[in-house]
C-alpha cells in the first residue's frame, strides 16, 4: 500500500464516526461509475417499509428479542450436532 494512502487511512480513522460516514459516501460517489441503481431501489423500498411501520401495517420486533432467539436456536442446533 502506498505511503500516502496509509496516511489518508490514518487520518480517516481519526475522524468522528459521522465524518467517517460522510467521507465514505463521498468516496463511493466518486467511484468508477459502477451501477448505483441499487441505491435508488433500496431508498424506495426503505420508504415503503417505513410507511408500513408508521401505519401499523406490519408487526415490528425488538432487536434484542430477535438476537436472543437467534442465539437460542444456534445453541440448540450446536447441541444436536
Amino acid at each position: 500500500m502506498d505511503h500516502d494512502i496509509k496516511s489518508l487511512a490514518e487520518a480517516a480513522r481519526a475522524l468522528s464516526p459521522v465524518d467517517q460516514d460522510a467521507l465514505l459516501d463521498m468516496l463511493l460517489d466518486a467511484g468508477d461509475g459502477a451501477d448505483t441503481s441499487w441505491s435508488a431501489a433500496w431508498a424506495a423500498e426503505a420508504g415503503v417499509r417505513l410507511d408500513e411501520v408508521q401505519r401499523d401495517g406490519v408487526e415490528t420486533l425488538d432487536a434484542d428479542d430477535v438476537l436472543a432467539e437467534g442465539r437460542r436456536r444456534l445453541i440448540a442446533r450446536r447441541a444436536q450436532a
